[in-house]
């Protein structure tokens, strides 16, 4: 089970003087999501940054690299329109981009983004699921 602040707990901690640090610009499941996949991503050799900044408008949830290797990894809850995201990262100088599909409604979503994005020689796109990062 995953908790997060609400604003009324926020205004409450602000109130006694606790700071309880930025708002989450993403998602509480988002973000415990791209935190595991960076520790996947991690014990797979690489180095992880999270929140990359991409060359024209955007930020790619976490940047991988290891000699030889530049992955981008997108995590997907179904919210958000992953087709762009496909889009935004394709022409970003990336060997792979990943995307991790949170849950069954997100891998459906991502199939269809998938396809309707076509395939590229030169950056393709792979789909990973929160089953493939379950020890």
């Amino acid at each position: 089970m995953l908790y997060q602040l609400t604003e009324h707990g926020r205004s409450l901690c602000d109130e006694m003087g606790i700071d309880v640090g930025a708002v989450l610009r993403a998602s509480l499941e988002h973000q415990f999501w791209a935190q595991r996949a960076a520790e996947y991503l991690e014990s797979e050799g690489y180095e992880v940054t999270h929140e990359y900044p991409v060359p024209g408008d955007g930020i790619v949830d976490l940047l991988a690299e290891r000699p030889g290797a530049r992955v981008a990894l997108e995590v997907e809850t179904g919210k958000s329109d992953i087709e762009e995201n496909i889009r935004k990262l394709k022409n970003a100088g990336f060997d792979r981009i990943i995307l991790l599909a949170t849950c069954p409604e997100a891998v459906g979503a991502c199939q269809k983004a998938i396809a309707a994005a076509g395939s590229s020689a030169h950056t393709p796109v792979e789909l990973l699921t929160w089953l493939d990062l379950r020890a």
